[in-house]
């Protein structure tokens, strides 16, 4: 066999054995608290995944999305009455090769976007009942990492990474439309970013170019990025609880 094609057969192995390696641990696994104790893990169902799964609370039932291996989108929810997950299902339309973004429930419906493999942002919500036909963008972002989405002050937010590395803002009212708010500062960031509300603010952590956690809040308007102490290898989370503002994130 010719030297290139060697290599060509040695490439395709060692992808299709990292693949199945992916697969293999790509089993999504939910535990929850119960009194003072964390439940056994257990499987949602057998979806295989390389992305992170989605959680949101609506219609008083959970919420679970996630991007499989084979790019389509698949959902489900949690049964209380029998403590396990339901069967899951897929989403027709485009695929997607990043992890979805879920709201939890505003202006009566369950929130979703999905970046398809062209880079466009998707839109679909759940009534409760069923979800509804796809969105397009109508602000004909691109980007290349997932959103954050946040209820505040009467509007959803969505916030994105551009292409460009800078933070795309934009809020609907509780419709399909979005109104582009703007790039605050021209602040960059290097993945996904961080939304939380806390103390009557909305707030966002982004992992900066430079490797470093950095913050700031809004009310009518953004106020000044601060750096916060800690370098991190991916995008933080954030979550506001008991009065207090809890970031984490890799490092």
């Amino acid at each position: 066999m010719p030297r290139d094609e060697q290599v060509a057969a040695t490439r395709e192995a060692l992808l299709q054995a990292a693949e199945r390696l992916f697969a293999e641990r790509g089993v999504h696994a939910v535990t929850r608290l119960e009194g003072q104790n964390w439940r056994t893990p257990q499987s949602t169902g057998g979806d295989l995944t390389y992305w992170a799964p989605a959680l949101a609370v609506a219609h008083g039932r959970l919420y679970y999305a996630v991007t499989g291996t084979n790019k389509k989108l698949y959902w489900n929810t949690f049964n209380e009455a029998t403590s396990s997950w339901n069967s899951s299902a897929t989403f027709d339309g485009s695929d997607s090769d990043l992890a979805p973004a879920l709201a939890p429930e505003y202006s009566g419906r369950l929130w979703m976007t999905r970046v398809g493999t062209d880079g466009r942002l998707y839109l679909n919500t759940h009534d409760g009942t069923e979800w509804s036909r796809r969105y397009n963008n109508n602000l004909r972002w691109s980007v290349d990492s997932p959103v954050a989405m946040t209820p505040y002050n009467g509007h959803l937010w969505r916030i994105a990474r551009g292409m460009d590395h800078r933070v795309y803002t934009s809020t609907s009212p509780g419709g399909a439309e979005w109104t582009d708010r703007g790039h605050p500062s021209n602040w960059k960031t290097a993945h996904r970013p961080a939304l939380a509300v806390h103390d009557n603010k909305m707030w966002l952590f982004l992992r900066g170019t430079d490797g470093r956690l950095w913050a700031s809040s809004y009310q009518t308007s953004w106020g000044a990025i601060s750096r916060i102490e800690g370098s991190l290898m991916d995008e933080p989370t954030a979550a506001s609880h008991d009065g207090k503002l809890y970031v984490m994130y890799r490092r």
